[in-house]
Order: structure tokens, then sequence, then C-alpha cells
């Protein structure tokens, strides 16, 4: 009966379990209705009013039904693609205090580097980021409030050049993981929650594209003429009629085949501008190409004989060790097994062994006896580095020997701050005891560097460190503070022609060597979106007070000196010679005065005995042939003496009117 009666509808269905309920209970109270009862019968009669067709609340109801099931449809197909089923939301955007946002400044890192990309954890606890060493690109986690600084990662730089946006690093929505792009290569590491150390992974992916080459070149060649039509360093184009190129070098496009041609064709017409740091260029980039690998030695070009005779063992390199027997004179007659006939072409056996291990046989003709030594081949760029410490060494000890240990030498290789470190350890270390510096700046192709170099030459001495007697040196002790000379030659390029005109600019001492053409430019290199293409473009010039661009004026030296060709072909150089006539004749002239030689003593460009040995000489020898027969070290010690306080150039103008010899 009570289960007939639940299943009925209507009021009379309720009615009767009423009175069902009614007659079973001893008592019947009667019901009052509360004010909760009263809350909610208004709640019901505004569903019932909501419920009506066509009312605004019935149309509310229906919206957010639909975006309920909406958002089920969609939470569904998240699911179905593997991914949350509920949405990320977003927080709320950072409100900053802009007022004395100055003030409150504060260093993430704790070591200085180029940094390429960054990301933050979401809570703002630890910092990664990506950084540019020699060469390779090493992933950091810097965890800011514990000051704990981890690498986890690194990518070598793949090829000469890379764009810069080729690094990147982000995290995924969630900041669950990162993701880091370099060199082609993009890893995968997982942000862990804790103090744990990330690891990086290799994330696998491939893609296919259709490529339209010549569409690609037409593109390319376009951004070139719209990129340097905006960027260069004067707007009227160098007073070239800029618009017409484009028309006049597009007609070429059709029968470009490879990228090889097109940057033939970049250069062509970003030569019409006739400025510096232009011009494209192609690099291929085949990890997989073959490489031959070099041994570190200098082969003996005369010797016809079987095996490679060896003229000299390049310092630093495979064979340069404590554990090598081999020595110049001595023959290598096989290479990883494999015998060198008188003649035969053997760089072949160095294919691809740079790094790996190589067995050779070596004969000591001097007592017939035969040993074999396995060795690592280095690159042929890692020799080059070789080769360049080499020649910088030769150099150094030309200048210790031709001025008997007086005069210092450094050479400034480009204008970055690798070469800023080693040109400031060894002035300040090395030549630091030294009485004048030769500063070779040839060979360098540019940076930026003309400032620091110019101020670390410049300094003044004004106090001595004095210990009981004892001088100690003299402040300042972090510039140099003796007689310099800078070496200039037509090879000085960009920033490398701004030092030496600073050099002379600010007064700080004499240029020896050729002229050196305009080149004063900062360069913008860009590589194209095919990344074995790049162009430049000058885009900031260097001006004078006079209103004179640095890309157009050309560097003088104060002392010309060309080099010989035969001399130097035969190993040797101006410098060697030691005995130049002009200069003999000039000494001859004028020098009996002998102010010069006792300013070369006061600046300790002479010693004592030098200087009275050649005042003695000159006071008794009054010819130039006479002259000529002074002994060689004592002609080597004046020659320097006077490049580095231009003597040459002041004798040789004639002597006043009026004046005599004595």
């Amino acid at each position: 009966m009570a289960e007939g009666a639940s299943a009925g509808t209507g009021s009379a269905g309720v009615a009767g379990a009423l009175q069902l309920e009614s007659c079973n209970s001893p008592t019947v109270e009667t019901h009052r209705p509360s004010q909760e009862d009263a809350d909610q019968k208004a709640k019901d009669e505004k569903k019932a009013v909501a419920a009506k067709p066509g009312s605004k609340a019935a149309a509310a109801a229906a919206a957010s039904a639909a975006i309920g099931a909406s958002d089920q449809r969609t939470a569904s197909a998240r699911e179905k693609a593997g991914l949350p089923s509920e949405p990320v939301r977003l927080p709320e955007p950072v409100k900053i205090e802009r007022e004395n946002v100055e003030n409150r400044i504060e260093r993430l890192t704790q070591n200085s580097a180029v940094i390429k990309a960054a990301a933050m954890t979401p809570d703002g606890e630890a910092l990664y980021y990506v950084t540019q060493a020699s060469d390779r690109y090493e992933i950091w986690v810097d965890r800011l409030r514990k000051k704990e600084l981890k690498k986890f990662g690194d990518v070598p730089i793949g090829g000469a050049r890379r764009d810069d946006a080729k690094v990147d690093l982000v995290r995924d929505a969630k900041g669950e993981n990162g993701f880091v792009l370099a060199s082609g290569t993009i890893l995968k590491f997982k942000v862990p929650k804790d103090a744990g150390e990330p690891k990086t992974e290799p994330l696998a992916f491939s893609a296919e594209m259709r490529l339209d080459r010549a569409a690609e070149r037409a593109q390319m060649f376009d951004h070139v003429w719209r990129q340097t039509q905006q960027k260069l360093y004067v707007k009227d184009m160098n007073g070239v009629d800029w618009a017409s190129y484009v028309k006049a070098y597009a007609r070429f496009l059709p029968y470009v085949a490879d990228n090889h041609d097109f940057a033939e064709l970049l250069s062509e017409m970003l030569g019409e501008l006739n400025v510096s740091h232009t011009g494209s260029g192609y690099r291929p980039h085949d990890p997989d190409a073959d490489a031959t690998a070099a041994l570190g030695v200098f082969a003996d070009e005369s010797y016809a004989g079987p095996g490679i005779r060896i003229a000299e063992v390049i310092e630093g390199g495979p064979f340069s060790n404590a554990k090598s027997g081999l020595k110049a004179g001595m023959v290598i007659e096989q290479i990883g097994g494999t015998t060198i006939g008188a003649g035969m072409e053997w760089d072949s056996l160095l294919a691809n062994q740079a790094g790996k291990r190589l067995e050779v046989t070596v004969l000591d003709p001097a007592n017939a006896r035969r040993f074999g030594e396995v060795v690592k081949p280095v690159s042929r760029d890692e020799q080059s580095q070789l080769l360049y410490k080499r020649w910088v060494k030769n150099e150094r000890e030309t200048v210790d020997r031709l001025s008997s240990g007086q005069i210092g030498y450094v050479h400034v290789r480009g204008m970055d701050d690798a070469s800023y470190r080693d040109v400031y350890s060894e002035v300040l270390g090395r030549q630091s005891g030294k009485k004048a510096l030769i500063v070779d700046t040839r060979f360098n192709g540019g940076g930026n560097l003309h400032d620091e170099l110019a101020t670390l030459l410049a300094g003044k001495r004004y106090l001595e460190y004095l210990p009981r007697g004892q001088s100690l040196g003299w402040e300042p002790t972090t510039k140099w503070n003796q007689p310099s000379l800078v070496i200039i030659s037509e090879s000085n390029y960009s920033d490398a022609h701004l030092f030496p005109w600073v050099y002379r600019k600010l007064g700080i001492g004499k240029l020896l060597g050729m002229p050196v053409a305009g080149t004063g430019t900062a360069v913008w290199w860009e590589t194209l979106q095919d990344d074995t293409l790049y162009f430049g473009i000058p885009q900031v010039g260097f001006r004078d007070e006079k209103g004179e661009f640095m890309e157009t004026a050309r560097i003088d030296p104060d002392i010309r000196v060309a080099n010989d060709p035969g001399l130097v072909a035969g190993g040797s150089r101006p410098a060697d010679r030691g005995r130049g006539r002009g200069t003999a004749e000039a000494v001859g002239a004028r020098m009996r005065r002998m102010e010069t030689l006792d300013a070369m003593r006061d600046r300790h460009l002479l010693t004592a005995d030098q200087h009275a040995e050649i005042r003695a000489w000159v006071a008794r020898e009054r010819t130039p042939d006479a002259i000529l027969e002074m002994p060689p070290p004592l002609w080597r010690a004046l020659s320097l003496a006077s490049a580095l306080m231009n003597v040459d150039a002041d004798l040789l103008q004639p002597p006043p009117l009026g004046s005599e010899p004595g």
C-alpha cells in the first residue's frame, strides 16, 4: 500500500500518504511554517516564474546550460587530444608600481655572461637561461632565493655565424617543461618542483616542407635591397641612385641556380654603394663533410725521399709534449699503417682523423732507430690557432732581441673581449717591466675596442710605490704608463682603423707602418632566412668634430715602413736589416747635437751604457758611412728608440736656417 502510494501522482497520492501517516501516529501536531520554509517558498516561486517561456530568466538559464554543455564537449575534445580536461587559466596580470622603480633594480644572474635567452618559473623562484661560451651554448638554472647556480646542459655552436634568433628558451603553458632551441637542436627538460637537478634530452621531431628556391631568392633579394635602404649610415645612400640598381640586378635572378651565385649577385649590387662592411657571402655547413686533420708539424719541402721529414714540431701540437720522441730531422714513415712513398700525397691519410687515436711510425736517421707513437691529430682550425701563437711568439722574441730586453711587444688580434683580456694580461703582466711597448694591430678585422685600448695605453705616471727606498712601480697600475708605438698596415679594418686614429688623436704615441683605408663604421651583419647566406650594411657612421666620416678617413702613419717582399719571403723583416742608410744620414746630419740621445736615455729607451757608447760613437764618427759601422747591438737599440720617438721623421727634415751641427 505504501509503495503504491509513493508511486502515485498529483496531490491525491501525497494526501493519501499523509493520511496514512496521520492514522498511524498516536498524536497529531499542527505544522507552522518557519522562516526557512518561507525562504524556500520564495525560491520555488522565483523558479516557477523563471520557467515561463520567453522570460529573461529563462533565456539566461538556457544560455548557462548551453555553456555548460559546450564546456563538457570542449573538455571531452581536450581529453581525446591528450590534453588536460581543464583549460589553462592565465594568472592575473602583475601590477607594477612604477613610482621609484629605478631604485628597486635587482641583479638576477650571479655571473656575467652573454645571455641569449631566459625564462622564469611561474612562482619566480628559479631563472633558466642560455649563455654563449666560446664554442658552445650553456644552459643554466639560478635558484634566486637560495643563490644556487647550476649548469645542466650545453649545445655546441655550429657554423661560423649563427643568427641570435635561433637561440631560444621557453616553458610550456603549465611551466612543467622547458625547451631550448640552439644550433638547430631542440632540447627538452623537466622543471623540478623541488631543488632537484633538471636534465636535458633531445626532442625528436620530423617535418616536411616544399620550398620554391627561386621564389625564396627573389624575396631575399628584395629584403636585402629594402633593408639596406633603411639602414645605411647616410640617408642619401652615399650619392647612389639605389632605386635604379634593384631593377638593374633583379633581371639576373631567373638565371641564378645556386646560393653561391646568389651571394655574388647580392655583393655586386651592394658594391655599387662604394662603402665598407657590405657584400654578401655563402657559407655552406655540412657536419658530415670530410675534414683533413693536421699533425702539428712543418714538413721539409726540400726532402725528396720516402716519408715526411720534419722541419719543425709546432709548439702545442700533438707531438709537442714530454712523451713524444719526434724531433726536427726525423722522418715519419707510416701513418695509420700506410707506408708513405717518395712523392706520395699523404694528406688523405688524415681524412676525418681529428681527435682520433692514430699510430705513426718514425725513423731517426741519426741512429737508424725506428719507433712508433700514438697521437691525436688536430683540426685545421686548431692548427691555425697554434700557428698564430707561434707567429706572435716570434715577433715578441724579435723585439726582445733587438732591444736587448728593454721594449715589449703585444699583438691585438681582434677588437673584442677575448683579445682585450689577452692584451691586458700581456701588457700589465709579462711586459710590465719594459721601458716601452710596441702595439701591433696588423691583420686585425675589427670589433669594438678602440676606446678601451686607447685608455689602457694612455696612462700617465703620478705616484711611485716606494717602501724603504725600493721602487715597486708607479700609479696608475691598471694602465700602461710608459712610451708606446702602434704598428698599422693595409690589413687593418673597421675598429682596427678607428683605434690608431684615436691613439694619434689623443696624442698617446706615433703610428708606424703603412696607410690604412677609411673603414671606421659600425656594421649590421644579417643572416638571411636561408642561413647559408648573409650580408652586411655599414649602419652607424663615426664623424669627427670637423664633420669627416671615418668611413672615408685614410690614416697615414707617422713613420712609413713597407715590407720588402724579398726579405719577408726569406723570413726576415725591415727591422732585421738594422742599418737603414736614410736613418744613418739623418743621424749624421743632426743627432750630433745629442739632445735626442739624452731624451732617449731619460725616457728609458736606452740604458745608461747604451747612451754613453752611442754618444761617444756619434761624436767620434762624423759621416753617415762611419755611423753605419756602429756595432749591431747599439744600432738595433738606437733604431727602435728612434722609431718610438719618431726621430726618423724628424731628422729627415732639413735643419733650420743658420743652425750648425755640433
